[in-house]
């Protein structure tokens, strides 16, 4: 039977997320290795539209009035490139989270990166990487000045960053295209069999 692994560039670089993602108490060492991924940038271009109400998923709400906005809530993304490597975690999971993780990253796909990770596994190792139709919604929004990045989202990833130190945070900076988009202070709403 395979190993599966799963390759995380963004919140999951936090232990503490890692956790309630994999409803797990405590992850052990050998679950989970701090590494590089090569030939890939992070970028910040895939997109949900907010003004779109679907089941089990989730909108979000401006903070200060309680509005839920007209926007495309964007998120971060790899992308291919030779010249770059960008540090992450590599933790191992069964086929029962992988099925889970496949449902809740619904505007990515699995991609197989095992060549790409620096460490040696004895599996396959997984990243998930935006759908046409995610980094086309983010496109729109940009074109009409609707893309946004939610500031609790990004300091999630910048804080799961941190966790491992300055240098880590450094290094995401200096890994990741961040296009130039309003950063707002959003609500996240988890819907419920289409009800919030």
């Amino acid at each position: 039977m395979t190993d599966h692994y799963i390759f995380g560039y963004g919140s999951l670089v936090d232990e503490q997320q890692l956790e309630v993602y994999l409803d797990q108490n405590e992850i052990k060492e050998e679950v989970i290795q701090f590494c590089r991924l090569r030939k890939y940038k992070r970028t910040w271009n895939v997109a949900m539209a907010n003004s779109e109400n679907l089941p089990g998923y989730k909108y979000y709400i401006d903070k200060e009035t309680g509005e839920r906005p007209d926007v495309f809530v964007t998120y971060l993304n790899i992308k291919k490139d030779d010249t770059c490597s960008i540090f992450g975690v590599l933790f191992k999971v069964n086929v029962n989270v992988l099925e889970q993780l496949d449902l809740r990253e619904r505007n990515y796909e699995r991609v197989d990166v095992t060549d790409c990770v620096e460490v040696p596994i004895n599996g396959k190792a997984w990243a998930y990487i935006g759908l046409k139709e995610a980094k086309q919604r983010f496109e729109y929004g940009l074109k009409h000045d609707k893309a946004v990045i939610a500031l609790d989202y990004l300091n999630l990833v910048e804080k799961a960053f941190l966790t491992h130190g300055n240098d880590c945070l450094e290094d995401y900076r200096m890994t990741t295209d961040t296009p130039n988009i309003p950063k707002r202070d959003l609500k996240r709403i988890k819907i419920k069999d289409g009800h919030s």
